[in-house]
C-alpha cells in the first residue's frame, strides 16, 4: 500500500523568523517564527496538551475508532510523532462493541501530568437510554512507550450524568473532575481519588455565557485566580471559547466581559468552528492555546471538508492576574516557537509523513485504525504483505448489523487536501458477493468504496457510495468489468483527491496506466450523520483517507 503526501494543504509553508518587541516569554526580545495550521492535521478533535521535561504531549478524541486516544509527542510544536495509544487492547475497554450509534465511544479526553505521572481522563458513551456513560482514568509514567497506559480506573458518578471531563489538582494536592452536565446544561466539579475513582460532592461552577452546549471545561490555577475555560455554541460555525474566573475554586465565577476569547464565527476565514480549547506554557514561559477547527471556509462556502475537526495552534498572552488574550486562528501564523527538533524517540510515524508499505513486524503501525474492535485474527503480516481475513458484514450498518458484529477494515486518517493513495491487491473470490477494496470512510452510513467483487460468477469492479439521511441523494453505484488480463493478477486500486471537493477512484495493473472508474463528492464524508464528530466526520473514522475493507469469505493480500 502506498500513500503519498502531495500537498500540506491549501496553505503555503513558511520558515521565516522575525525579531519583535517583547510580547511573549521573559526576554527583552522575542523571536517569532512563521508556521502554518493545522498543528496536527487530520481528524484530531477535542485536543488536550501538556508540556513535561522538554516534550509536548497531545491527545485527541477517537469515538468509535480503535486503537483509541492517540498520544503525539514533539520538541518544537511542529514536528509530531505518534508515540502511543492509550487504548490499545480490547481488554482495556471491551464496551466498544456496545455502542449503538455512530456518535458514541470515546469523548473528549484531558491529558495532564502530576507528581511524575501522566493521566488521561475520558468519558465512554454507549447505548442511548440503556447505559449510563462511564468514565476512565488511565495513567502512565512514560507515554513514549507504545503500551504504557494499562488498565483504567473506572467510575460512574451516579448523581451526575456528564461528559468532557477535566482533571485538575489544587495547591493542596487534591484532584478534581470538572464536566459538562446533561440535566443543567452546565458544568460541575467534584473531588476525586484518581487511584480508586471514589468521588465527593458535586458543585455547580458556571454555565457559560448563553451559547448552546457550554461544554469541554478546563480548569487552570494562575496567580490569584482559578480560571474555567469552556467551549460554547456547538461544534460548528458558532463554536467559541469562553472564560470565567474566581479566587475560590468553588466560585462564584466571574465571566470575562470580552468573551469569547477565541472564535472564527461570523468571519470569512478558511478555518471555522474554532473551539474546545486547552492552554499550556512552553519551557520558555510562553503561553499557547490549542483548539479544534475545520478547514471549510465560511457558511455556504463548501459542503466538502472530509478531514473533520483538526488541531490548531495559536499564541496566547496571559498577563499576571489578567485575562488571556488569544491570537485569532489563521492558516498562516507567527509565534515564539521552540527551536526546530525531531529528537523524539520511538518507532511511531511522524504525523506529516506519508505511508509506503511493505509491512514489517507482527503488528500494524500505531496510526492505523479499525472501526470498533476488529475481528479476532483479522490479519497477519507475511513477507512484507498484509493478509486480511474478511468479515461477514460489509462496511454499511443496515438494520441487520449489531455493534458486536465486526468489520475487516483497516484505515488511516486523511491529513492532506490533495493526496494519492493506492493498494496493490491480490484477491481470489470464490463466493458470490465476496468483495475487497479501498474506501473513503466516515462511518457506516457515509462512505464510498471501490472494490473487486464476484457478481454472477464474474469479477467486477464496483464503485459504491453509501449515504443515508439528509445526504441520501449522494448514494450511487457504478459496476464495470475487470479487464480479462487483470483477473487473477495483482490489481492496483487508487483513490486520489484531485480537487478539494471530490475523490477520484481508479483501477489498473501495478505500474501501468489506470482507468478511472468514477468519482465521489467529498460531501459524503463531511457533515450529515457524521458532522457531530467532525463537522467532517470521521468520526468514527476521523476521516480517513483510504482503507482496506473485505467482506464475506476469502483472503486478500495488500502489498
Amino acid at each position: 500500500m502506498f500513500w503519498h503526501r502531495t500537498a500540506l494543504s491549501l496553505l503555503a509553508t513558511a520558515s521565516a523568523v522575525l525579531a519583535l518587541p517583547p510580547k511573549y516569554g521573559h526576554g527583552n526580545e522575542t523571536t517569532l517564527t512563521e508556521y502554518t495550521n493545522p498543528m496536527i492535521p487530520g481528524y484530531r478533535p477535542d485536543p488536550s496538551c501538556v508540556p513535561v521535561d522538554g516534550f509536548f504531549y497531545c491527545i485527541s478524541s477517537t469515538f468509535n475508532n480503535f486503537p483509541g486516544l492517540p498520544i503525539y509527542a514533539s520538541r518544537d510544536l511542529q514536528n509530531w510523532r505518534h508515540v502511543s495509544n492509550v487504548i490499545y487492547s480490547e481488554e482495556q475497554v471491551p464496551e466498544y462493541n456496545r455502542t449503538n450509534t455512530m456518535q458514541r465511544g470515546i469523548f473528549a479526553p484531558t491529558l495532564r501530568h502530576h507528581d511524575g505521572v501522566f493521566y488521561v481522563i475520558v468519558t465512554f458513551m454507549m447505548r442511548d437510554g440503556i447505559d449510563d456513560p462511564f468514565h476512565m482514568i488511565f495513567n502512565s509514567t512514560d507515554p513514549l512507550e507504545p503500551e504504557s497506559w494499562g488498565m483504567p480506573v473506572r467510575f460512574i458518578n451516579k448523581d451526575l450524568g456528564f461528559f468532557d471531563p477535566d482533571l485538575f489538582w489544587d495547591d493542596d494536592g487534591q484532584a478534581y473532575v470538572t464536566g459538562h452536565v446533561f440535566d443543567i446544561v452546565g458544568n460541575n466539579i467534584f473531588p476525586i481519588d484518581v487511584t480508586t475513582g471514589e468521588y465527593g460532592p458535586n458543585t455547580n461552577l458556571w454555565n457559560g455565557t448563553g451559547g448552546v452546549w457550554p461544554e469541554g471545561p478546563h480548569m487552570y490555577r494562575k496567580d490569584d485566580y482559578y480560571y474555567l475555560v469552556l467551549a460554547e455554541g456547538g461544534t460548528s460555525f458558532e463554536h467559541m471559547v469562553t472564560i470565567a474566573r474566581s479566587k475560590e475554586l468553588l466560585g462564584p465565577y466571574e465571566p470575562y466581559e470580552n468573551n469569547p476569547i477565541q472564535t472564527n464565527t461570523n468571519t470569512s476565514q478558511y478555518f471555522q468552528s474554532v473551539g474546545h480549547a486547552d492552554f499550556f506554557q512552553d519551557f520558555e514561559g510562553n503561553w499557547w492555546g490549542i483548539a479544534l477547527s475545520i478547514r471549510q471556509g465560511p457558511p455556504g462556502h463548501t459542503d466538502s471538508y472530509p478531514m473533520g475537526r483538526e488541531t490548531v495552534l495559536y499564541p496566547v498572552t496571559w498577563p499576571e492576574n489578567g485575562w488571556p488574550q488569544a491570537e485569532p486562528v489563521r492558516g498562516h501564523m507567527r509565534g515564539p516557537l521552540p527551536a526546530a527538533s525531531r529528537d523524539v524517540p520511538g518507532d511511531g510515524p511522524w504525523v506529516e509523513a506519508g505511508d509506503d508499505y511493505g509491512f514489517e513486524g507482527e503488528s500494524l503501525p500505531l496510526h492505523f485504525m479499525h472501526f470498533r474492535h476488529p475481528p479476532k485474527d483479522m490479519y497477519e503480516i507475511s513477507e512484507g504483505s498484509l493478509i486480511v481475513n474478511p468479515s461477514f458484514f460489509n462496511l454499511t450498518g443496515d438494520q441487520t448489523f449489531k455493534p458486536s458484529d465486526r468489520l475487516a477494515y483497516v484505515g488511516r486518517r486523511q491529513t492532506d487536501t490533495f493526496f494519492t493513495y493506492y493498494v496493490d491487491m491480490e484477491f481470489y473470490p470464490e463466493v458470490e458477493g465476496e468483495e475487497a477494496g479501498v474506501t473513503v470512510f466516515a462511518n457506516q452510513w457515509q462512505h464510498t468504496d471501490l472494490g473487486l467483487v464476484l457478481l454472477d460468477g464474474t469479477l467486477k469492479a464496483r464503485l459504491r457510495t453509501t449515504s443515508f439521511g439528509s445526504d441520501a441523494s449522494l448514494s450511487k453505484e457504478t459496476i464495470v468489468d475487470v479487464p480479462e488480463e487483470l483477473v487473477g493478477e495483482t490489481v492496483r486500486l487508487q483513490i486520489q483527491a484531485v480537487v478539494d471537493t471530490e475523490f477520484e477512484f481508479s483501477m489498473g495493473a501495478c505500474g501501468g496506466e489506470l482507468e478511472v472508474v468514477g468519482t465521489a463528492s467529498g460531501a459524503v464524508t463531511s457533515g450529515g450523520s457524521a458532522q457531530f464528530t467532525g463537522k467532517s466526520s470521521l468520526p468514527r473514522w476521523g476521516l480517513v483517507e483510504a482503507h482496506w475493507f473485505l467482506s464475506r469469505v476469502g483472503k486478500v493480500a495488500a502489498s
